[in-house]
This record gives structure tokens, C-alpha cells and sequence, in this order.
């Protein structure tokens, strides 16, 4: 899906709840997921073992799982492989991706 999908309330920031998304990958063969909450700025690090799908899903449904409903409306993602099961992730969460 486009990003020109994503919800009209995320573009503009006006309501709380829709996040940005990515995967950072660093020196050693580490990597770290980041989640900005596009309204407040608010940034989540989520340190993981490898960039496999099942990882990343893991790892991200956790994280959103923790948060309160108004705060878990929407995730913008790349297109990139390590969020190829994002169906998996709104199953479990009830976010869109």
C-alpha cells in the first residue's frame, strides 16, 4: 500500500496514535527498530537479534501490545523484507501498516 494511503489524521499529526517506523542495522550484525509517534515525537528503541521477519513482527507487536488503544493506530513502514508479514502484526494488534 502507498503512503499516500496512510490515514489523512497521521499526515497532518492532528491525532495521536499513528507511528513511523524502521530498521536500523549497526556495527556486529546488530539492529535496532525505531517507532516515532508522529504527533508527540515519542521514540521507542527496540533492540532485536536479526532483521528476520518473524523477529521484527515479534519484536514490534510486543511493543505496540503495551501501548493504550488511543496510542496504536497506525504504523508507516518501508517496503523493505523485514516487514513482509505486516498481516501477521495487524492480526495481532489491530494496527494498520
Amino acid at each position: 500500500m502507498p503512503i499516500s494511503a496512510r490515514p489523512p489524521e497521521a499526515d497532518d499529526r492532528a491525532v495521536s496514535g499513528h507511528w513511523k517506523g524502521d530498521l536500523l542495522a549497526g556495527a556486529w550484525n546488530s539492529h535496532i527498530i525505531t517507532l516515532v509517534e508522529r504527533t508527540s515525537r515519542f521514540t521507542i528503541l527496540i533492540a532485536i537479534a536479526s532483521t528476520e521477519t518473524a523477529v521484527v513482527v515479534a519484536a514490534l507487536t510486543r511493543e505496540i501490545l503495551r501501548l493504550p488503544d488511543h496510542l496504536a493506530r497506525s504504523l508507516t513502514w518501508d517496503r523493505g523484507g523485514d516487514l513482509a508479514h505486516h498481516r501477521q502484526f495487524t492480526i495481532a494488534t489491530n494496527v494498520q501498516v
